[in-house]
């Protein structure tokens, strides 16, 4: 299930839009209004595939790649298609161990860790990678992910080391602004 935030981050970016009315006989109603422009493509003749080719107005980084870590697949899905237009190489961990192998095998421009996670919560993780993955602190700033956004929480997790917090529900903007 999506939450109507999240839903609205979607529809903006895909450059729809919605509206929510409310009736007394009928209950809420939410129609969503969507463009359909023909999107460019490019064909490649040699294995008959087509490719997207975003406008010139679109941040793109297909040689980025970031991990994201998140124990609930949805948030995985809602962050990978936030960050679809720009190409960027997705890779994401269910777990803190999973993300780990990964940070192990590969290099990463950018990690988004899930603060509320079982077994190894994010700060855990964080602190298994500076343990054992010192250099990847070196090269790799690390985003905390988490819905608890009291000052708190946000001070704790910062002075820990994270580079960055970014609330949940994720916000397009906060995310491109980071992403750039």
């Amino acid at each position: 299930d999506l939450d109507l935030k999240t839903v609205t981050d979607i529809v903006d970016i895909m450059n729809g839009s919605l509206k929510v009315t409310k009736s007394d006989t009928s209950g809420t109603h939410i129609k969503v209004y969507m463009p359909f422009e023909s999107i460019q493509t490019q064909t490649d003749t040699t294995n008959n595939s087509s490719k997207y080719t975003p406008s010139n107005s679109d941040f793109i980084a297909p040689n980025a790649r970031i991990l994201i870590v998140d124990d609930t697949e949805m948030n995985i899905k809602v962050f990978s298609l936030l960050l679809k237009r720009t190409l960027i190489k997705i890779d994401s961990a269910l777990s803190g161990h999973d993300a780990l192998k990964l940070i192990e095998k590969k290099k990463y421009d950018l990690i988004f860790v899930d603060y509320m996670m079982p077994e190894m919560n994010g700060a855990q993780l964080y602190n298994t990678i500076k343990e054992k993955h010192p250099e990847v602190l070196k090269t790799t700033p690390i985003f905390v992910i988490s819905a608890n956004t009291s000052t708190d929480t946000r001070e704790k997790l910062i002075n820990m080391g994270f580079n960055g917090f970014l609330p949940k529900p994720i916000e397009s903007s906060t995310l491109d602004f980071i992403i750039r």
